[in-house]
């Protein structure tokens, strides 16, 4: 991914607490999910997948803990248009594409400006995930 990174992209799964949702299916590994998340979120096939890591979250102000599972891969042929679901498409989902220095320095530089108590958590998360990507490429 030469021209650049999409900004995050998360799969986790053992959700507990009051979220139902997961993106790792129940009769998926990790690495089929992230083929066809990629697929869906950002318009992509991938090839020469790579275990980044895993962090286990424990957010007690919600009720919440989670594993998310971070890979790197290369993308197979052009950048595609990624296929969001209604409520993505409501959030205003749409995948950033940046060099990877910049994704440090922009959740860097955003870090200090979230209040919200999950937001702290996620940037957390990603840039732990950014950094680990940018000291082993």
């Amino acid at each position: 991914m030469k021209e650049g990174w999409p900004l995050t992209h998360e799969l986790y799964r053992n959700i507990i607490g009051p979220y139902k949702e997961t993106k790792i299916k129940e009769n998926e590994d990790v690495e089929f999910a992230l083929r066809r998340e990629l697929l869906e979120e950002i318009g992509c096939a991938v090839q020469n997948v790579r275990e980044l890591g895993m962090i286990e979250e424990y957010r007690n102000g919600i009720g919440l803990h989670h594993k998310t599972y971070c890979f790197i891969a290369d993308i197979v042929g052009e950048k595609g248009e990624p296929r969001l679901e209604q409520d993505e498409i409501e959030e205003g989902f749409e995948p950033e594409w940046m060099p990877l220095e910049v994704a440090i320095k922009t959740i860097e530089r955003e870090t200090a400006e979230v209040a919200h108590y999950e937001g702290k958590f996620i940037r957390l998360r990603d840039l732990t995930f950014l950094k680990e990507a940018a000291r082993i490429l």
